[in-house]
């Protein structure tokens, strides 16, 4: 199925293929639930609390559930990711939107090691493959305790927003963990090697990525761009720093108005 989608590129039979193989996570044997399932309970710490009534309202009366994460230690967990699945989504031909993602990135205790960027890089990797799925939901446990989701108006995001950061992550020499970070924070996409000019119109200064409206501009390292930031300064820019503590968090906050 995804070599005919490759042929002749189709976003119904995308879905269709990774509804079929998402079903290999379900966890048929343990039956099926319903909204007052103790099982939910796990659940629902992944989901904004202005946003778990809307959650529990869109549940199919009865479905199956599949969970996964990254490790079986507990105190190591990165990533955990739920299905779920409308009991009735099986019963004739593959049913799409009768499927639910729920992923918890755990960033509160972020490492730069090697293992905690394949983690990334794997949520990363199902993110774009579940990318035109009707019903996902991507938080981090950062993002719940400092309650930066509960101003979205609508806790999905859709295919062509997303598109717009493939688009960044293409473009920035940023980790794509990072970019990834950035995107399901919900915050606006930022244009990637922003420059500003002098009154002559030529060139003084580059950013890695900037927020126009908000003059909020993100510059390599200090060392190497501390000039450059001095002439953004000039002209009424706020400024971070790549290499700077929290930098991302930093960026989520001062879009978000925190």
């Amino acid at each position: 199925m995804f070599a005919d989608y490759l042929i002749e590129p189709d976003q119904d039979l995308w879905r269709k293929a990774v509804f079929c193989e998402l079903l290999g996570a379900i966890d048929v044997e343990g039956g099926t639930h319903s909204s007052d399932s103790g099982e939910l309970e796990s659940i629902l710490t992944a989901i904004p609390e202005l946003h778990r009534d809307e959650f529990n309202n869109d549940l199919p009366q009865r479905f199956y559930l599949g969970r996964l994460q990254s490790t079986k230690e507990p105190e190591d967990v990165v990533a955990e990711v739920w299905t779920i699945l409308d009991s009735g989504a099986i019963s004739n031909s593959p049913n799409p939107s009768g499927i639910q993602l729920v992923s918890l990135l755990h960033d509160e205790h972020e490492t730069a090691t090697p293992e905690w960027r394949e983690h990334w890089a794997g949520m990363l990797w199902l993110w774009n493959k579940t990318q035109f799925l009707d019903q996902t939901w991507w938080t981090t446990t950062k993002g719940i305790k400092q309650e930066g989701y509960d101003v979205l108006p609508v806790p999905y995001v859709t295919a062509s927003s997303h598109s717009e950061w493939t688009e960044v992550t293409e473009l920035t020499e940023l980790p794509n963990e990072s970019v990834f970070f950035l995107e399901i924070s919900g915050i606006p996409t930022p244009e990637v090697g922003y420059e500003i000019t002098d009154s002559d119109g030529m060139v003084i200064g580059q950013a890695e990525m900037a927020w126009e409206v908000h003059k909020l501009a993100l510059l390599g390292s200090y060392f190497a761009n501390q000039e450059i930031g001095d002439k953004f300064i000039e002209q009424g820019w706020n400024i971070l720093y790549a290499d700077q503590t929290d930098v991302l968090d930093t960026i989520v906050d001062t879009l978000k108005g925190g």
